[in-house]
């Protein structure tokens, strides 16, 4: 899956969207905002699967499931490496 970053407004937020790749549409935003001394970040995911019918039955039965979660976990990884570059 190849993805572009087609907005950014630095340090608040950027948007990356789907190149080339499995899905009919990816568009992924991430914004950024202080909260309490810390940074707060939030995903916002919208993707199309292809196959019609038998797409959105599979975002239904799995995809959704298994983005969040890779998401979630991505997360996870982003904070922990941003942790350890402060200290």
């Amino acid at each position: 899956m190849t993805v572009k970053i087609t907005e950014m407004k630095y340090p608040a937020h950027f948007t990356d969207e789907l190149v080339t790749g499995p899905f009919s549409k990816f568009h992924h935003q991430h914004r950024f905002q202080s909260a309490c001394g810390k940074t707060e970040m939030t995903d916002r995911l919208e993707f199309v699967s292809p196959f019609g019918l038998w797409g959105r039955l599979a975002d239904w039965l799995f995809l959704k499931k298994y983005l969040r979660k890779l998401l979630l976990e991505r997360n996870k990884m982003i904070r922990l490496e941003a942790e350890r570059a402060l200290n």
